[in-house]
């Protein structure tokens, strides 16, 4: 709870900054490289950005490079010229951990929550404002945590570690080709796209925006209230996925066969669509069934359940859309 309000507190920091024209603008193009003590090990590598787009990429060099641009946008010269004496980005290295977040005299970073807290804007809120952009490259073996609060995630990709962790507040978000025991993507408002990842788990969240799972494999837990969501799974998977959207429809795409899930529970106020051998009869809690042609089935307004005790099940939720499961 502390965590989700300082994060509301940020939002509205933003958009109040950003609600005043600036005449003045300045900026700073910084690189900067750091090691891990011992790049076999389990490495971490963390950023909190606040406003501003960020790009991760894997590689095969060892060190951990760090480039950002920074954009301070203010009502004077004289503003523009204190707004660079305070504001900047700290990154540090500990054993195994690298972390950068941005220092300004309107928030405060705790190093021990991971979070900002704002503090006393004093006289200069309002005289200033400032963007980071950052373009990160690491060790592809990296778990990686990236936050951010006011712009796009525009690229996560070639990773391949146990924990890859992106959150974005308000913005799109974007990964590709990874590799993880964990893998969680969320935004509160914006469109996720990801595309190739492998994991054991996937946790893929919006609350306004659409979520796209393209070529993904592992047990899914997704969910969206104001937006569609659509999956094409490269394995299909082997333990229990819930999937819901509150006002969008849900498209499941599986390798061919479906056997191996055998358990499901899926509630809708649309109409289900099946093109699968999942075998959904109409004698279970099912009306108005009607056949759409070869293993085409379509169902509205109702519950369908089969199998629940297996551990292969999935939950399929949507209060106003439809729901279709097909091959690829």
């Amino acid at each position: 709870m502390k965590s989700y309000f300082l994060t509301i507190v940020m939002i509205v920091l933003g958009v109040l900054c950003h609600a005043q024209e600036y005449d003045v603008k300045g900026t700073k193009v910084n690189v900067q490289s750091y090691s891990f003590e011992n790049l076999d090990g389990e490495n971490y590598f963390k950023l909190d950005n606040v406003n501003g787009d960020i790009e991760l990429e894997g590689w095969d060099r060892p060190e951990v490079q760090v480039q950002y641009n920074q954009f301070i946008y203010a009502d004077s010269d004289a503003n523009l010229e204190e707004a660079r004496n305070v504001i900047g980005v700290v990154c540090k290295s500990s054993g195994n951990k690298i972390f950068c977040y941005v220092n300004a005299p309107d928030i405060n970073y705790n190093e021990d929550e991971c979070a900002y807290i704002r503090t006393d804007l004093g006289s200069t809120y309002g005289q200033y404002s400032y963007e980071h952009d950052f373009k990160v490259m690491v060790p592809k073996n990296t778990n990686i945590v990236v936050r951010n609060i006011s712009g796009n995630i525009k690229n996560v990709q070639n990773i391949k570690a146990n924990i890859v962790k992106v959150k974005n507040v308000s913005g799109g978000l974007k990964m590709e080709d990874i590799q993880g025991t964990k893998v969680l993507a969320s935004t509160v408002s914006g469109n996720l796209h990801l595309h190739e990842i492998s994991s054991e788990t996937l946790e893929a969240y919006s609350t306004s925006g659409n979520i796209i799972l393209d070529g993904v494999s592992g047990i899914i837990r997704s969910n969206t209230i104001s937006g569609n969501i659509v999956i094409k799974y490269t394995e299909n998977p082997n333990g229990y996925s819930d999937i819901q959207t509150k006002s969008g429809n849900i498209d499941m795409s599986f390798e061919d066969p479906i056997q191996g899930l055998v358990g499901y529970h899926i509630e809708m106020t649309g109409r289900f669509f099946n093109d699968t051998d999942l075998e959904v009869s109409p004698d279970v809690g099912i009306q108005n069934y009607s056949s759409c042609g070869d293993k085409k089935s379509d169902y509205k307004n109702k519950k369908l359940e089969g199998k629940r005790q297996s551990s292969n099940e999935f939950i399929l939720q949507t209060s106003t859309g439809n729901i279709y499961l097909r091959y690829l």
